[in-house]
């Protein structure tokens, strides 16, 4: 599990939407990478604070070294689509400090 703030570009804001709705009109493509990527969850929020506009993604993984390489080595059209939108509006990024991580799986 990780969670990681990326600081957006500023003037990215609606491109940031734009991004969004794409990767949600697109979700079966967007689920077929996960599965590549072994990432069973993976979910963006927008913080919009006075510093300026964040990303706030969350992810869980059964391996996110193989997660990476999955990624590199993507053939699906969204992921070129996603790393285009990182290279123009990603300033930076850091990964958060996990505190708690608890999961209710029944199927156990």
């Amino acid at each position: 599990t990780k969670c990681v703030k990326i600081r957006l570009k500023p003037g990215c804001l609606d491109r940031a939407r734009a991004w969004a709705a794409e990767i949600n009109a697109r979700s079966e493509e967007a689920l077929a990478t996960l599965r590549d990527e072994g990432v069973s969850i993976e979910s963006v929020f927008l913080d919009r604070t006075s510093e300026g506009d964040f990303l706030i993604y969350y992810l869980r993984a059964a391996d996110f070294d193989v997660a990476q390489s999955a990624t590199e080595a993507s053939r699906h059209g969204i992921d070129a689509f996603h790393a285009e939108f990182k290279k123009d509006c990603w300033a930076e990024g850091r990964r958060l400090e996990l505190l708690v991580d608890l999961t209710d799986n029944p199927a156990r």
